[in-house]
């Protein structure tokens, strides 16, 4: 796991960044390969989507993440939304507490 200094002064906003490390994916995807989208097997990915959660201390079911379309679009996850469980856009938001939201990339850099 990797930490912004700049991000850390804020109390309310906790955050993370992982790499492919410890991961338990073989092949192609070898490493920590969390993308649900992906042609990897769907229990090796929960299997990696638990070891990051367990690290950032959260349920899984609690982490929330996109399916990256290169747009434009934003989604607001509230409680009507979060009921959805697959955003499709290029950012997500909320205000929802106890929440974990996340983005798999590749070669995109992700911006909190």
């Amino acid at each position: 796991m990797f930490f912004s200094k700049r991000f850390k002064k804020f109390k309310n906003i906790h955050h993370c960044f992982f790499s492919r490390k410890n991961g338990f994916s073989k092949g192609i995807y070898r490493g920590l390969n969390c993308g649900q989208g992906s042609s990897d097997d769907k229990k090796t990915v929960k299997k990696n989507l638990a070891f990051v959660a367990k690290k950032i201390k959260i349920d899984q079911k609690k982490i929330l993440l996109m399916f990256q379309t290169h747009s434009n679009k934003v989604i607001i996850i509230d409680e009507k939304t979060n009921k959805n469980k697959q955003f499709h856009s290029d950012s997500i938001i909320t205000n929802l507490k106890g929440f974990a939201l996340g983005v798999v990339t590749a070669d995109c850099v992700p911006v909190i």
